[in-house]
């Protein structure tokens, strides 16, 4: 049966997916910090529905979980079915606050205050963090949670990087 294992970082994640006995076959790697989440294929973590983190495989929209091919050591090929994993890893994400599409992510520092966008939304986040340095008089950092890199910075309701 499939575990869920939940890690700091991707790149941790895909550390110990190599050397964390642990870790098999069809486990799930969440990664909330980069809204990550990844089931483990026999060598390596592909990522679930474009939640890729930093370092997670993705795969194109054609990717069937139910059909999977894996290369046997002999060179034999053989398809194995990660159709539970999936189930299991889009569960975990949605118990642990993933949401589809989200990209951008706000923050003062506080966790209780973290405010989200997707792609198409990084204006009007941009606007809502503007106000919102204003009124609380502290900085704001705007990132791109796929790389982790920060999009803009504000302070007092002036964008300072």
């Amino acid at each position: 049966m499939a575990k869920v294992h939940e890690f700091a970082s991707t790149g941790e994640a895909c550390e110990a997916s190599q050397t964390d006995e642990q870790i098999e076959d069809g486990d799930v790697l969440l990664v909330r910090s980069e809204h990550a989440m990844a089931v483990m294929c026999q060598v390596a973590p592909v990522a679930v529905d474009g939640f890729t983190g930093r370092a997670f495989r993705q795969h194109d929209e054609t990717w069937d979980w139910s059909a999977v091919k894996q290369v046997g050591g002999t060179g034999w090929d053989a398809v194995k079915n990660y159709s539970e994993s999936v189930m299991l890893a889009r569960r975990a994400g949605q118990k642990a606050g993933l949401r589809k599409r989200v990209v951008y992510r706000a923050s003062n520092g506080d966790p209780e205050l973290v405010y989200e966008a997707r792609a198409d939304g990084l204006d009007a986040l941009c606007s809502a963090v503007r106000t919102l340095s204003t009124r609380a008089g502290s900085a704001y950092r705007v990132e791109d949670i796929r790389d982790g890199k920060t999009v803009a910075l504000f302070f007092g309701g002036e964008q300072i990087a």
